[in-house]
């Protein structure tokens, strides 16, 4: 039996209830070192699967970096994995790249983040974006400081719509 795609009412519900639930998430700080895969996996991806059980709809599953395999977007021949996907069966809903903001390169992060979730949304994500945590200290009263949580609404998020 083959799973059939959201509808596009379903995938627009699903893409404002996914939107409220990111905005809502205050997220430990990832440790120093820690990089984005052990971070998806550890963090992000158990609440992601939480809230995509939450919905009761069936065959919606989530995966991510350190979990279950995601799907592979194919771009000529050339392979790109988002850092967390939602799928019915084997068509991709929403998929989500995550990068961090703390070295010397951040035009590169930022770049490759909002590169990858645009190509997610060009092979058929009908919602695509990036969390692009900003982990740079920052200066307060008495030097250089580093937050011990991160509240996601206040990374960049960003979003790309397409295919509906």
């Amino acid at each position: 039996m083959s799973l059939r795609p959201l509808s596009q009412h379903e995938s627009r519900r699903l893409g404002e209830r996914l939107h409220s639930f990111v905005r809502g998430q205050v997220v430990p700080a990832p440790r120093q070192g820690q990089g984005e895969v052990d971070f998806t996996k550890s963090v992000l991806l158990p609440r992601f699967q939480e809230w995509t059980k939450s919905l009761k709809r069936p065959g919606l599953y989530c995966r991510g970096d350190g979990g279950p395999p995601v799907l592979p977007v194919n771009l000529r021949g050339f392979e790109l994995y988002p850092d967390l996907e939602i799928t019915v069966g084997t068509h991709l809903e929403v998929a989500l790249e995550v990068k961090f903001l703390r070295g010397s390169d951040l035009s590169g992060s930022l770049s490759k983040a909002v590169g990858q979730a645009c190509l997610y949304a060009t092979r058929g994500a009908n919602w695509s974006g990036a969390l692009v945590f900003d982990l740079r200290p920052r200066e307060s009263g008495t030097g250089m400081v580093c937050d011990d949580q991160v509240e996601i609404s206040s990374s960049t998020f960003l979003w790309i719509f397409a295919n509906s």
